[in-house]
């Protein structure tokens, strides 16, 4: 949340506000959420044991968005603060389950984890 605390993605709700970042100041900055989608997924994808994502997350990794299932080990997630974080490990789970994704204003982008990740491609 914008507020520093985290909170389970289920319990995001429209009008709260996130954290996102804003690539031109290169600073942490808090967006509203406009929208919460919830659909089922069959693919999970999880990074160095502490970002779960479906495999159509849109994630900010080597400089640019990427879905998750483009990526591989010794891509670079990115996580403010600390810079390009190497993937060092992916394991992938072909079970289904609820997936939350977020639209925001101004930045269409939140930070789960600690990385950025959503920003969604025109």
């Amino acid at each position: 949340m914008a507020n520093g605390t985290g909170i389970p993605a289920k319990d995001v709700r429209i009008g709260d506000f996130i954290m996102s970042y804003d690539f031109a100041t290169g600073k942490l900055a808090p967006s509203a959420v406009t929208s919460v989608q919830v659909f089922e997924t069959n693919n999970t994808y999880v990074f160095n044991g502490n970002l779960r994502v479906d495999a159509n997350e849109v994630l900010y990794i080597n400089g640019r968005w990427m879905k998750a299932y483009d990526t591989k080990v010794g891509d670079n997630l990115y996580m403010p603060g600390y810079g390009n974080v190497t993937i060092y490990s992916i394991s992938i789970y072909n079970k289904g389950g609820h997936v939350y994704d977020f639209l925001a204003s101004p930045y269409n982008n939140y930070i789960a984890n600690g990385y950025v990740i959503d920003e969604l491609e025109s």
